[in-house]
């Protein structure tokens, strides 16, 4: 049984960049909003200073994917399929599947009494600037100091019968967080795909 995966952004645009932080800041506890099918969750769980994984995901899919039609219950059986050789190839990791939508997913966490904070988040889910800055603040406050958060797509722009809408797109969220947020933030050098910075207080 091999994983199953669709596409191969992850391993194109970002790995290489995480190999090289990682060495640097080596996570063991990580959250991921927006899975898909868990090709950058695989790559997490094969870091050995990983030890513990939630992967929250509405799995509902948004604009562009319904524009192309994916078939989002297929996309969440191929991610419920490469969990299971992930419980086989790291059984001494927690894995963390919720389902559902990451707003009140994320405060939810916040609310429990039980929940560490993260070394690392990545921010991959709704492309809604409004989601987006939900997502982010709430991220923040679950990740403990000198934590890691990476936003994914900062230059990706919705479009839409030949038309792009900048306007509908997580650049204007990124960075609008990162502005409010500067006097509690460290930027990080990282590829113009994707956002990194490191909480400091």
């Amino acid at each position: 049984m091999e994983y199953k995966f669709t596409n191969n952004w992850f391993e194109i645009n970002a790995k290489s960049v995480w190999e090289q932080l990682f060495h640097e800041i080596s996570p063991a506890k990580v959250l991921e909003i927006g899975s898909y099918e868990g090709r950058s969750t695989t790559w997490l769980l094969e870091q050995e200073s990983v030890i513990e994984i939630t992967c929250i995901d509405s799995w509902q899919g948004g604009a562009e994917h319904q524009a192309r039609g994916v078939d989002m219950i297929e996309v969440e059986r191929r991610w419920d399929h490469n969990r299971i050789l992930w419980e086989t190839a790291f059984p001494k990791k927690r894995i963390n599947k919720i389902k559902g939508r990451s707003s009140i997913e994320l405060a939810g966490l916040l609310r429990s009494n039980e929940v560490s904070p993260f070394d690392f988040v990545y921010v991959d889910g709704s492309h809604d600037p409004a989601d987006v800055i939900v997502d982010a603040c709430l991220a923040f406050d679950l990740l403990g100091k000198n934590g890691i958060l990476v936003f994914d797509d900062y230059t990706w722009i919705y479009s839409e019968n030949n038309q792009r809408y900048p306007h509908r797109s997580p650049k204007i969220a990124i960075d609008f967080f990162t502005t409010v947020f500067s006097d509690r933030i460290r930027m990080i050098n990282a590829p113009i795909k994707q956002i990194i910075i490191q909480k400091i207080v």
